[in-house]
């Protein structure tokens, strides 16, 4: 098998090689493994490794491969260590958050292991997926930040150390990092994916999805976590809006520069594009989306946080603190604004296919932060779907990005227009570390 197999290859092409006579399964995921203990010590993009639970999996795929093998046979997965994986306990971004090791499998995780992938282990979240950054660097330049929450399993991803993944978004801890580390994410529609099993920062804003080095593996694996048939790629042309206000006035001169290149290579390709004009208040749904966060973040930690408010790190502090201000008149408020801009919203879709905007506002900031979330909360505060994806490299070699949005449950269709795209596109090449 070709050394740097997860570098060329959808995930497809890799299962037939792995469907091969002998142990292909094993000796690929020993690859793997030896590649992240070689990387981990400076990438950091792995809590734990489950190397003996990971090679387990592997042998018994191999001596049971011709026996009606899943979609997802050998995939190598991170999930993130907000998920319940069966006897590791879920340390959401703090060592010694709990010493209880999870009696079951979230029922994400469970399907994964199903459709045949292997749990490589749980990659690194920020603590308690929020704002503190993590020890995980970015695999195109250590010097700056991976994004987070999902910080391991977008570098993971990045670094060829894996093939899928399994993350979560509040505000923007999906598609952030992807743009970021150069991957794909999606964020489906609120209330698709179950969340039993995951450490909840806020139960009406968060959204388990997946992540993967190509649009056809994120459409394979949302297939699998959703108990749908994987999405199948409609080649056409889309018609597509582009969303005014903050995600053009608040974008750099140079990423503009380069979304304005992307929509004209688009537009030879047949793409059509429309202006859309956001109503003049959108700006304030920032702060309704905040505190929505904020106080869900309060209700979820506030025995804990009151018994021992040291234990939370400062940027997570800050966070709960601003949701015991909170009364129940603002949080009503929040909620009839989420309300009433799906309502405004979805009108302004009316007649396309879906928006695109650039995956971010600036390249990614130091390893001090993790980052703007400003161009994906709105996707979480309203709980539309939004896939991200990496299109080619700009300053420094980083990676530049695109996200599409579209109305709620559209979530197949904007897979597709998303493989569209990047297969006019394109992606951007490895990064420095991702050469094994």
């Amino acid at each position: 098998m070709n050394a740097s197999p997860l570098a060329d290859l959808p995930w497809p092409n890799l299962r037939e090689e792995l469907l091969k006579p002998g142990p292909q399964c094993e000796d690929f995921i020993r690859q793997r493994i030896a590649y992240i203990q070689g990387q981990n010590p400076s990438l950091g993009a792995w809590e734990l490794v489950d190397e003996e639970g990971a090679l387990s999996q592997a042998k018994w795929l191999d001596h049971n491969k011709f026996k009606a093998p899943g979609p997802l046979f050998g995939m190598p997965v991170g999930i993130k260590d907000l998920f319940d994986v069966w006897g590791f306990p879920t340390q959401s971004g703090i060592r010694g958050w709990t010493t209880e090791v999870a009696k079951k499998d979230s029922t994400l995780v469970t399907r994964l292991r199903k459709a045949g992938a292997i749990l490589l282990g749980k990659t690194v979240t920020t603590p308690l997926a929020c704002f503190d950054p993590p020890a995980t660097k970015n695999p195109w330049s250590f010097g700056h930040t991976p994004g987070g929450s999902s910080s391991g399993s977008a570098a993971a991803l990045a670094a060829c150390q894996i093939a899928g993944a399994l993350g979560s978004q509040t505000g923007g801890s999906l598609c952030r990092p992807a743009s970021y580390c150069g991957v794909c994410a999606m964020k489906p529609t609120f209330g698709i994916m179950p969340t039993d099993g995951v450490q909840p920062v806020s139960l009406e804003l968060d959204h388990p999805g997946p992540m993967a080095r190509n649009v056809s593996d994120l459409a394979l694996l949302f297939g699998v976590l959703t108990n749908q048939p994987t999405p199948t790629t409609k080649v056409q042309a889309y018609t597509l809006g582009i969303p005014k206000g903050p995600f053009s006035s608040e974008t750099s001169e140079e990423l503009l520069t380069l979304f304005h290149s992307q929509v004209e290579r688009l537009s030879q390709a047949g793409f059509g594009f429309v202006e859309v004009e956001l109503p003049a208040d959108f700006s304030s749904l920032y702060q309704d989306h905040y505190d929505l966060m904020a106080f869900g973040a309060y209700q979820t930690h506030k025995a804990r946080f009151q018994n021992d408010p040291t234990v939370f790190p400062p940027k997570v502090s800050d966070l709960i603190q601003t949701g015991t201000k909170l009364t129940g008149k603002r949080i009503d408020q929040a909620r009839q604004g989420a309300l009433k801009r799906r309502q405004g919203l979805i009108q302004l879709l009316r007649g396309l296919d879906g928006w695109v905007l650039p995956g971010f506002h600036e390249y990614p900031p130091g390893c001090e932060s993790t980052g703007v979330p400003r161009f994906h909360s709105p996707w979480s505060f309203l709980g539309w779907p939004e896939v991200s994806i990496a299109v080619e490299q700009g300053r420094n070699n980083l990676p530049v990005a695109l996200q599409v949005v579209g109305r709620p449950h559209s979530d197949r269709a904007l897979l597709a227009i998303a493989q569209t795209l990047s297969s006019v596109l394109g992606r951007p090449k490895l990064p420095p570390v991702g050469v094994s």
